[in-house]
């Protein structure tokens, strides 16, 4: 269920994007529901019970991994999975201001959206609609992976934190701006 803001379709009510302030039930399709969900400014993802994630609302940025510059996605039914890769399903699912991240079954990190602060980790800084991955320490196994608005970080099972990103005001944690 979802309610609130709804002017970019983030709620998942297909033509529907009228504020709503009363919980209102999103569809996946037949015998599918949510298990996790994260939410970005403009745009929801979630993990769903098949292994799939979905992602919709907002895409300007590319920030539902599907692929395409279609501005908007209302309708989670009718939406294509986001391809992680083949046999790929996703462990954890972060939504930030308009990119998004996930950690994968195998351990690997993918971001797609905006990334004009390198918060995607793929090295650059251009935008991506499809998932990207994120070279990080493959001797380490990953907790999770969380983003903010413009940067990104994961936490490994050793308690050591890798971020990336804006760095702006330190949130990095590196010591530097």
């Amino acid at each position: 269920y979802c309610w609130g803001m709804n002017n970019h379709g983030q709620l998942g009510f297909g033509v529907n994007t009228a504020n709503e302030n009363t919980p209102g039930l999103v569809s996946f399709g037949e015998g599918v529901h949510a298990i996790a969900i994260s939410l970005g400014t403009h745009h929801t993802c979630a993990i769903l019970s098949d292994g799939s994630l979905k992602c919709w609302g907002d895409n300007g940025d590319g920030q539902l991994g599907q692929g395409s510059d279609v501005s908007y996605h209302l309708d989670p039914s009718t939406l294509d999975p986001v391809d992680l890769g083949a046999g790929r399903t996703v462990e954890r699912i972060s939504a930030g201001g308009d990119h998004t991240c996930a950690l994968l079954d195998d351990g690997a990190v993918k971001c797609w959206g905006y990334n004009a602060y390198g918060q995607l980790g793929n090295g650059g800084n251009g935008n991506s609609n499809s998932p990207v991955s994120v070279p990080l320490d493959a001797n380490q196994l990953l907790s999770t992976v969380q983003v903010g608005l413009f940067h990104s970080c994961a936490l490994f099972d050793s308690g050591e934190v890798a971020c990336w990103g804006d760095n702006n005001n330190g949130q990095l944690g590196d010591g530097s701006l």
